[in-house]
């Protein structure tokens, strides 16, 4: 069978289109929420307010960085968890316990470039292009820096992970690494989890991983 390749829309942007599509408010005091790893790679402990200049989808190049959040508790879940709840109704408990769900308020209004709008799609944004894989997220970033450089503060899009619970992302821009803002309240994952329909299991067996699918 011949593989068909898979076009995706050209991104051209410039500052001045960027800028012109229609922007998301985040007011002073407004909650987003931000589920991720306790621990980096080094073993550090990891705040919630880390700005990531990685291999994340909106990540920019250091010395920026992009705070990955989520507008719903579920949303923020379902974005860290990602692969390892794709066609489950359970996840492992040491999954859980190596993560942390916490409601953030934004410390002062931000001004995203949201890429939900009707304004991006006329600009040639389609929204489900940005959750799609490409091997990477290099276009993305691309058109993460266009944003930075038209001035907004971030941008806002759809989550990558979709279900009947799936909320959108706020991709925050800001200095790379930790930022010293107020640590924020932090929930309970599981709660989340359950409310979605998922079961917390200890290590299952292979027998019994085929079972629970």
């Amino acid at each position: 069978m011949n593989k068909r390749s898979r076009s995706y829309t050209k991104w051209n942007l410039s500052d001045g289109s960027a800028l012109a599509i229609e922007p998301k408010t985040l007011r002073k005091g407004d909650t987003v929420f931000r589920c991720h790893s306790r621990f980096l790679q080094d073993g550090t402990p990891q705040g919630s307010w880390y700005f990531s200049s990685s291999s994340g989808r909106f990540d920019l190049s250091a010395p920026e960085g992009t705070l990955n959040t989520a507008e719903d508790r579920f949303g923020a879940v379902l974005e860290s968890f990602s692969s390892l709840l794709v066609g489950r109704s359970w996840v492992r408990r040491e999954e859980v316990a190596s993560r942390t769900l916490v409601a953030l308020e934004i410390p002062t209004a931000a001004e995203l470039t949201d890429l939900r709008s009707g304004s991006a799609l006329m600009a040639g944004v389609v929204p489900g292009e940005l959750t799609g894989g490409y091997g990477s997220y290099i276009r993305t970033q691309s058109l993460a820096a266009v944003v930075h450089s038209s001035q907004r503060v971030g941008l806002a899009a759809p989550l990558r992970f979709g279900s009947a619970f799936r909320q959108d992302g706020y991709y925050i821009f800001g200095e790379s690494g930790p930022q010293n803002f107020p640590a924020g309240q932090e929930l309970a994952i599981s709660t989340a989890l359950g409310e979605m329909g998922y079961v917390i299991v200890n290590s299952p067996t292979s027998t019994e991983i085929t079972l629970m699918s």
